[in-house]
């Protein structure tokens, strides 16, 4: 599965504090959740990946000037909201990479597929 995503709102941003009611996700965030949920939702096409160990391949805009890994928890759970695995402990591998565009990609394949590829020690 290959889909393209809006930016993310950065880690430091998914969550507020709020008297009385402790962390909350941000404003940010839940119009980020929003927008992004229903693009992953027409691009997964009934696509999931079930309990199985994934790769995930995070491609980030070169021109966003924050840290490289500060977008993948935002969108590791976007994933898991909406249903394309069980739970983001099933990222078996993950990558983060930049590249010349305005958006995210994001690719998620199955881990069995990549065989015993760059396995660390094998």
């Amino acid at each position: 599965m290959l889909v393209r995503l809006p930016l993310s709102p950065t880690t430091n941003n998914l969550f507020v504090n709020v008297p009385g009611k402790g962390r909350v996700a941000s404003q940010e965030y839940r119009k980020w959740v929003q927008t992004a949920g229903l693009t992953l939702n027409v691009a997964k096409r009934g696509q999931t990946f079930g309990k199985m160990l994934v790769q995930v391949g995070i491609m980030v805009p070169r021109k966003n000037r924050g840290d490289i890994d500060n977008r993948a928890k935002a969108v590791l759970d976007l994933f898991t909201v909406c249903g394309v695995w069980d739970d983001d402990k099933q990222v078996e591998r993950l990558t983060i990479e930049r590249h010349d565009d305005k958006d995210l990609l994001v690719s998620v394949m199955p881990y069995e597929a990549l065989g015993t590829q760059g396995g660390g020690g094998e």
